[in-house]
């Protein structure tokens, strides 16, 4: 070709030996740049097109290297929701395993769930879209944030007693501290990422100092108020506060002394409590 369609040469191939008969071509198409970087008009512009080339006459198919991004943008929403809700049923899973209790495992998924909700109102507000990246971060964000509240759970049935209010405060008076500390460490593993230009580190930094606070937070503050109000009852032989089952079966021993000769001449009251 030549002339003033020279400039379409590379977009046309003819049958060999021939100038007329076109066996494919391709035809160029600007996007409006107001859709850039709006990911729902991306994605319906690249659906439009798609769906007008499929009315015509002949084969032929839209492709741009943009729509590799925007494919994802079709289905990442799905993705994220059935990602994370299969680990919502891994983490429950494991925890009624470990914890054996369902009560208390269900209570620690609310707290791992409401986690994960709150970290997705913050990305908003942080500027984050869901993407790749921040589904592959907010599918581990999962697996941090049951760590919080899976201590605390376990460590409420080991506490004995009635009284679930007690037994809330003994059991974040053991491990409340450890369960910060861990926090604290996870934060400082990451806080050097906040310094970074590339936004798959800067990503990753935002999602888990999210993971860590709200994970935290929960763990300490929202698990404890839902076992004050539905806990279940602690373990069998669980530790009861102010002394142990031998402690209790020492006192229900008779007050009526037996005395015995010890060797040596000593007198000893059998039944009474001896401290030792």
């Amino acid at each position: 070709m030549s002339g003033a369609g020279g400039r379409f040469s590379d977009s046309i191939v003819f049958e060999e030996g021939s100038t007329t008969n076109i066996l494919t071509t391709k035809m160029g198409a600007v996007f409006d740049g107001r859709i850039n970087n709006i990911a729902a008009q991306e994605v319906e512009a690249m659906q439009q097109i798609r769906e007008e080339i499929a009315t015509w006459d002949f084969p032929a198919y839209a492709y741009t290297y943009q729509f590799t991004t925007w494919e994802t943008y079709v289905i990442i929403e799905h993705e994220m929701v059935v990602n994370v809700a299969l680990c919502m049923v891994a983490v429950f899973i494991i925890t009624l395993i470990l914890i054996a209790h369902p009560v208390t495992a269900t209570l620690v998924l609310i707290s791992v769930a409401v986690a994960i909700a709150e970290i997705l109102g913050a990305m908003h507000v942080a500027g984050l879209f869901i993407d790749n990246v921040s589904v592959i971060y907010l599918t581990l964000a999962v697996g941090l944030a049951v760590d919080y509240s899976a201590h605390i759970g376990h460590c409420f049935m080991l506490k004995g007693g009635d009284n679930r209010t007690e037994r809330v405060i003994e059991a974040l008076t053991d491990i409340g501290s450890p369960v910060l500390n861990g926090a604290i460490s996870t934060f400082l593993a990451v806080v050097v990422l906040s310094v970074s230009k590339s936004y798959v580190f800067r990503a990753m930094f935002i999602q888990f100092f999210l993971t860590v606070i709200f994970g935290v937070l929960n763990g300490l503050t929202l698990l404890p108020v839902l076992l004050c109000y539905v806990g279940p009852p602690a373990y069998v032989g669980a530790h009861v506060s102010g002394g142990t089952t031998t402690d209790i079966e020492f006192a229900a021993v008779s007050n009526k002394p037996d005395y015995d000769a010890a060797p040596g001449g000593a007198i000893v009251a059998k039944g009474e409590p001896v401290n030792i």
